[in-house]
């Protein structure tokens, strides 16, 4: 959408790719090419430890809340340092926290730990809102770990109710 557009478009400006003229972007020609995922992976390596940490729960749990942020041991100032960095955003109907781009989660997200798959997790399931307990379930299952069988039985059904029938089998 226009949002990840608009992010795209920052990040190539950032790294001196895309220059923008009259109101459009348009590519440096007298720059060598460079490619979306090293221009983000540069903007993920100038933030600090905590915010990249903070980004990369996000990554995990996304659209996540807040408050699961926080549950999660990350404090609030890293929430605006993330966002001021323009690797996530806020949506404004719901409240919940994205990453700005999807190339950021498809960087971060293999890289998260067990240990801390497993302690997001917990933070999600704690909310007691369906969509965090089913982020709760794929947070744990996409890497392969388990999963409460109670918790599997739950989010297939929920899955399969919501018309997602292949995901339900998985």
């Amino acid at each position: 959408g226009a949002a990840v557009r608009a992010a795209s478009v920052g990040m190539g400006q950032r790294a001196g790719g895309v220059r923008i003229v009259d109101g459009r972007a348009s590519l440096d020609t007298d720059r060598p090419s460079l490619r979306l995922v090293d221009v983000l992976g540069a903007d993920l390596t100038a933030l600090d430890l905590e915010s990249r940490s903070l980004v990369a729960t996000v990554a995990l749990a996304q659209p996540v809340s807040p408050g699961v942020l926080v549950a999660a041991g990350h404090d609030v100032d890293a929430i605006l340092r993330a966002r001021a960095a323009g690797m996530v955003v806020t949506d404004a109907a719901t409240g919940r926290i994205r990453t700005a781009h999807p190339l950021i989660a498809e960087i971060l997200a293999p890289s998260v730990s067990p240990a801390r798959r497993r302690e997001v997790a917990s933070a999600l399931a704690a909310t007691g809102d369906p969509l965090d307990r089913a982020t709760s379930v794929h947070v744990l299952v996409s890497a392969g770990l388990p999963a409460a069988g109670d918790d599997l039985a739950w989010a297939a059904g929920a899955a399969y109710a919501a018309g997602a029938p292949a995901t339900a089998v998985r």
